[in-house]
């Protein structure tokens, strides 16, 4: 038994799903969006003093990019584990860069590991 396989969000999909052009597409979409409550936290956004019209579609994308935040990074710690076809040392340094990267390092994966391997894989399919 594998408490990855059988516990919660990793049942949810299978890893034939993460090099689909729709998971490319969602995390591409995380990617960018993870930078909306980044850009509020590090700016000292003073939210609570925005008129409501511009409030609620700002909470709406720190929520969207909170949720794609948690969704980056377990995804691509997921590709990297079942999945991700670099060389060694390729592989050790994606494993720096989504450990001690977090947020920013799921990012950077996304862009320099995991989409050159969808879109190289798409292509020879």
């Amino acid at each position: 038994m594998n408490l990855f396989e059988d516990w919660g969000p990793w049942r949810w999909f299978k890893d034939d799903w993460l090099v689909t052009r729709q998971a490319a597409w969602l995390f591409g979409l995380s990617a960018v969006l993870q930078f909306v409550p980044l850009f509020v936290i590090e700016a000292r956004v003073k939210v609570e003093q925005m008129p409501p019209h511009i409030r609620a579609p700002l909470g709406s994308a720190i929520l969207l990019g909170l949720l794609g935040l948690v969704f980056l990074w377990l995804g691509m710690w997921r590709f990297w584990v079942r999945m991700d076809r670099s060389s060694k040392w390729m592989k050790r340094l994606s494993f720096g860069i989504l450990l001690f990267g977090f947020w920013y390092g799921a990012c950077a994966y996304y862009w320099l590991f995991y989409l050159p391997q969808v879109l190289r894989k798409e292509t020879a399919a």
